[in-house]
């Protein structure tokens, strides 16, 4: 199994923590952002239930460290910190993390080779199609 086939397929108990009543949410496209921000909503289920109810979609400016999923999620007005800051310090995520889940592009933090590169409008599609998928 190669290195990346290893990151985006998770362990049945994580599949499990997503199961609702009648279905089990999977990836919501086969391509890379999709598989980032799918394993990026796992941590999200087990670290903040509900999250996707709390992420204003019109809103969201992924490469906004106020307006990203974590800078929405994590928004602290009596902090000078941004979300983004303190979701990264909460969460505890290496800047290899941040790429694996999906909540920076490649070219924020190059973590990997240039053909496994995924930008900011890609991961903004994934994670509206990953809530969207959620909340029906």
């Amino acid at each position: 199994m190669s290195f990346i086939s290893r990151l985006f397929h998770p362990t049945i108990e994580a599949h499990a923590l997503v199961a609702t009543q009648e279905r089990v949410l999977e990836p919501t496209g086969t391509d890379l952002a999709s598989q980032r921000v799918y394993s990026g909503a796992l941590l999200l289920d087990q670290k903040v239930p509900g999250w996707e109810r709390r992420i204003i979609v019109r809103d969201l400016i992924m490469w906004s460290p106020m307006s990203c999923i974590l800078g929405q999620l994590f928004e602290d007005h009596a902090s000078t910190c941004s979300g983004f800051q303190i979701g990264l310090h909460e969460l505890k995520l290496s800047d290899r993390e941040l790429v694996r889940y999906g909540f920076v592009d490649d070219y924020a933090h190059p973590v990997h080779t240039r053909n496994d590169r995924v930008n900011y409008t890609d991961l903004r599609q994934a994670w509206l199609r990953e809530i969207d998928q959620r909340l029906r």
